[in-house]
């Protein structure tokens, strides 16, 4: 038989593997709870990426205008533009997918057996003006009157949404003198609708002026100044050669990153990852996380930069590590403070016994 001191001895062996053991279990289950269901506003562990608009209220990335100075986003509390240069937002009251121009933008409500409706909306005093809907080619020539009079045509050659959009001089204050046409609301696919929109203004030689549409993941997005581009998850120069990408190339297969735009300086482009969908989809959360994807900018390396645009990254570069640095100090300091209470407070015991 073992002694009393052994026992004891044997006994707390035996509670201290136990206690570790638990600890091992506690901290494993914690890290994949972790994986699977990660706090929002997490940093990006990539360093080629910022985060834009975190994950914290379900994100999802619309648009960007054409100059890259706002962006348009809907989240579980509605639709935001967010100005990129000041990181000011505020709410949109509709659906927002198309710019028109760097300030307009088109909105929509509707659709398929439903009433569309459409209004122009102007990011610089947030004025909302209604659009006169015309649909189907059938119907385009009540509106050729005041079309061609129209201070400005737009054309979306969006491959399955077009619209031409026609504002009046005074739009704002009259907005019965503009217009919106598109194909009808319920049709079937190869009717010679969408190709009717096209023809109407070329027919009628009417001036316009084209928007993109809704963009694409196959399609390349070219800098402003054209010399890199975008598309999927990666930025290349005009030959083909990388320039930078998101992720791991291994974990990238499980992504799909659709890019809104370029910044206004080129300096970088607004995309989000989306999982992708296919057998190996239930393993994604594994190994990219929580299914709510934060909007990022992939920055382009300093060396592509134009000097201004250098200038304003390096700056603010500088200031996170600021902001880095004062968090390590301050969570250095709550740890030294602990530790201070625990040796004074185990020095007040073995004093007192």
């Amino acid at each position: 038989m073992l002694a009393k001191g052994d026992r004891m001895s044997a006994k707390k062996t035996f509670v201290g593997g136990c206690a570790a053991l638990g600890m091992l279990i506690v901290i494993s289950c914690s890290w994949l709870y972790w994986r699977l269901f990660p706090p929002c506003g997490q940093p990006p562990e990539d360093p080629n990426v910022e985060v834009v608009v975190s994950d914290c209220h379900a994100p999802y990335l619309d648009s960007t205008s054409p100059d890259g100075k706002y962006m348009v986003y809907a989240d579980d509390r509605g639709y935001w533009l967010r100005d990129l240069l000041t990181g000011k937002e505020k709410s949109l009251p509709a659906f927002s997918p198309y710019w028109l121009s760097g300030t307009l933008i088109l909105q929509t409500a509707g659709g398929g057996v439903q009433q569309r409706q459409f209004w122009a909306y102007d990011v610089t005093d947030g004025t909302q003006t209604p659009l006169q809907w015309i649909a189907g080619k059938a119907n385009f020539f009540r509106a050729l009157p005041a079309i061609q009079q129209a201070a400005v045509i737009y054309y979306g050659a969006d491959e399955r949404d077009p619209i031409i959009v026609a504002l009046a001089v005074d739009f704002k204050d009259y907005p019965l003198g503009s217009y919106a046409l598109t194909p009808p609301s319920t049709r079937q696919g190869g009717d010679g609708e969408d190709e009717a929109l096209l023809a109407f203004l070329q027919d009628n030689q009417i001036p316009y002026t084209k928007f993109r549409g809704k963009y694409y993941y196959d399609d390349p997005l070219p800098s402003h100044d054209g010399q890199l581009l975008a598309k999927g998850s990666q930025i290349v120069d005009t030959t083909g050669n990388l320039i930078v990408r998101t992720l791991d190339p291994n974990r990238d297969i499980y992504l799909i990153s659709p890019v809104a735009g370029w910044a206004h300086d080129d300096s970088g482009v607004y995309l989000q990852h989306t999982q992708s969908t296919g057998p190996i989809s239930i393993l994604t959360p594994l190994l990219v996380g929580h299914k709510d994807q934060p909007i990022l900018k992939l920055k382009v390396p300093l060396q592509y930069l134009s000097p201004e645009a250098r200038a304003a990254e390096e700056a603010r570069q500088a200031q996170e590590q600021r902001e880095k640095l004062q968090r390590t100090i301050a969570w250095i300091a709550v740890v030294l403070v602990i530790v201070g209470l625990a040796v004074f407070w185990w020095r007040r015991r073995a004093k007192n016994t």
